[in-house]
């Protein structure tokens, strides 16, 4: 109903399944190849992402990238083969948790903006695979977005002050940071795990 998501056409719960409007467009990826849609392309994702953090969050579960990456370090880890140099990231796990332990925010997220799930029509974006959506911190969709991206951090963080509306303080950089260091790694795990 916000327009963030493609509309959907059919519902049928107990089969888990939904059907939505084909939007057609390309990957967000695609679209940022192009210098006249890099512009509109990133601009609409920071206004579906602001539409998407403001929806009520009543009745959504929180999930925790925190947990989920700390459970597959030592799922992944136990297995033989795994790289010695990645076996010692508790530390770095403990100090995003420090990090994202003074800014208790939830939202209703994403939780998995990677270009692939961002289809640009030409005029705007369309975010898909809602699969893992559900409660999480205000900036962790575009801390994933730009670890993705490889965006450099002026303009990542100029992106989050235009979702924040606002010039951020210094300590939601480096919560953004956290964020964006915390999606790396658990990129780099769930690739591990194949």
């Amino acid at each position: 109903g916000r327009g963030i998501a493609p509309p959907l056409l059919h519902v049928d719960e107990a089969a888990r399944a939904t059907v939505s409007e084909r939007i057609t467009g390309a990957p967000l990826f695609i679209a940022l190849a192009d210098s006249s849609a890099r512009g509109p392309a990133m601009a609409s994702v920071v206004e579906r992402l602001t539409a998407l953090h403001e929806l009520d969050p009543a009745g959504i579960e929180e999930t925790d990238p925190l947990v989920y990456g700390r459970g597959q370090h030592a799922a992944q880890g136990s297995r033989p083969g795994f790289p010695a140099w990645a076996s010692a990231l508790d530390p770095i796990f403990d100090s995003i948790e420090t990090t994202l332990a003074r800014d208790p925010r939830r939202v209703v997220c994403h939780n998995d903006l990677n270009p692939g799930n961002i289809l640009w029509d030409g005029a705007r974006v369309w975010l898909v695979d809602w699969e893992v959506a559900g409660l999480g911190h205000p900036f962790y969709d575009l801390a994933v977005l730009a670890m993705f991206l490889q965006l450099e951090d002026a303009v990542a963080l100029h992106l989050l002050a235009q979702q924040e509306r606002r010039p951020l303080e210094e300590a939601e950089r480096v919560t953004f940071a956290a964020l964006r260091r915390l999606a790396a790694l658990m990129v780099g795990l769930t690739f591990l795990s194949l």
